[in-house]
């Protein structure tokens, strides 16, 4: 169960909008943050693509919210981005000698994907957001 880092990215990028609570660079954000500039570009459009961020081009552009924070759940960025974190596949299992065994950590895997993705379902940017203060800068 692991989470790619272009949804550790978004996270990240999403999160500094939510704080700022106004329009940001790019470049802003990718030296806040520390992401690549390239790869904040791309991740901007698969969030533009589901209606979380907006883009203003130009001279005076850069990104905001689309949506409030509390309406982004993590579910939400990491589906944005492709990244749905999925169990091991069964046919890791299918050569194990003991099966029974073998099922019991299915279950587990199972019960934990399913946790998991309840927690990021349930958990917003705005929940993250009044966790601890963040330093932005200007």
């Amino acid at each position: 169960m692991r989470i790619k880092a272009t949804t550790d990215y978004a996270i990240r990028a999403v999160l500094y909008l939510a704080l700022r609570n106004e329009q940001c660079s790019s470049r802003e954000i990718s030296e806040a943050m520390h992401i690549p500039r390239d790869l904040l570009v791309q991740i901007a459009i698969r969030l533009r693509q589901a209606s979380i961020l907006e883009a203003q081009s130009g001279k005076y552009g850069g990104y905001s919210l689309m949506k409030s924070p509390s309406s982004i759940s993590l579910y939400d960025l990491a589906r944005a981005m492709g990244d749905e974190p999925n169990l091991p596949d069964n046919d890791n299992f299918d050569n194990v000698p003991n099966q029974e065994a073998a099922k019991l950590v299915q279950g587990i895997y199972q019960t934990i994907q399913s946790e998991f993705e309840k927690y990021l379902a349930s958990t917003t940017i705005e929940e993250i957001a009044s966790q601890k203060p963040m330093a932005c800068t200007n």
